[in-house]
């Protein structure tokens, strides 16, 4: 089961990383803001990551049944993987791109700044 979950912060930390070195890409080659970049970034990074999540999922459904001679040994590795992969596939799609948009307000540099101040540019940037 330890394997299974070493397995699983593996391909997605990996996944995340990816997503948000594309963005930060972007953003630094079309001199944008960080909600362009991860919009163009998420959906160049969405065909891959169903791509790993799906074949990894697939290949430890047989396992995670518990089929076969031995089976029982192996099937919470297969469980850990194949659940945990679906659900974190979900987060790192979603909760991913908002945690890179949200934190950016809490670097050291943008919490210097007056509490009105930021208050006023996050209205702009919500305001057409």
């Amino acid at each position: 089961m330890i394997v299974g979950a070493v397995l699983l912060v593996g391909i997605v930390v990996n996944n995340a990383i990816i997503m948000i070195e594309l963005a930060n890409q972007i953003r630094d080659r079309e001199k944008c803001d960080r909600f362009t970049a991860i919009t163009l970034a998420a959906p160049q990074r969405l065909r891959p990551i169903l791509m790993t999540t799906i074949t990894t999922v697939l290949g430890l459904f047989p396992l995670a049944l518990g089929l076969g001679e031995g089976g029982e040994f192996l099937k919470p590795l297969g469980i850990v993987v194949f659940s945990g992969l679906s659900l974190a596939t979900l987060l790192t799609l979603f909760i991913i791109p908002c945690f890179y948009l949200l934190l950016h307000e809490f670097s050291p540099r943008a919490l210097a700044r007056p509490l009105n101040i930021r208050f006023r540019r996050a209205l702009r940037k919500i305001q057409p």
